[in-house]
């Protein structure tokens, strides 16, 4: 099931940006697989179930991410920010922020940004209403 079906899909407004919000981020400079696996960590972190567009064995490396040798260090960076963003966001640092740009242009850290609030709004209000 896609993240905008099911309740989220009888939203009485805004629906259609929304989707075309999500779908954008797709094509918007950082890699694909990045983002669906920053997508399914914090899908598993808020607790919601997902069908993930990544390997079995990808997905079964995720809780390792940090030291796993599966994942790029700009990857390892996406997750961190995506754990960070939704575990504790104040918590975030200018060295954190020194990580990302290692490894992203500044569009890519504004799509990885957007991506990850979406990501997150998505989750939390799959949790609430499921």
């Amino acid at each position: 099931m896609s993240w905008l079906e099911g309740p989220i899909g009888e939203l009485p407004v805004g629906l259609d940006q929304l989707r075309s919000l999500y779908d954008g981020l797709w094509d918007a400079g950082v890699d694909v697989e990045t983002l669906e696996l920053c997508r399914v960590r914090l899908a598993t972190l808020v607790g919601v179930d997902v069908e993930p567009a990544v390997t079995a064995e990808l997905v079964a490396a995720l809780p390792a991410w940090p030291t796993s040798p599966a994942f790029s260090e700009a990857q390892r960076a996406a997750l961190a920010f995506t754990e960070q963003y939704v575990i504790d966001p104040h918590g975030f640092t200018d060295a954190d922020g020194a990580g990302l740009q290692q490894h992203f242009s500044d569009e890519q850290l504004a799509t990885l940004t957007i991506a990850v609030a979406t990501f997150d709004a998505l989750a939390r209000a799959r949790a609430v209403l499921s």
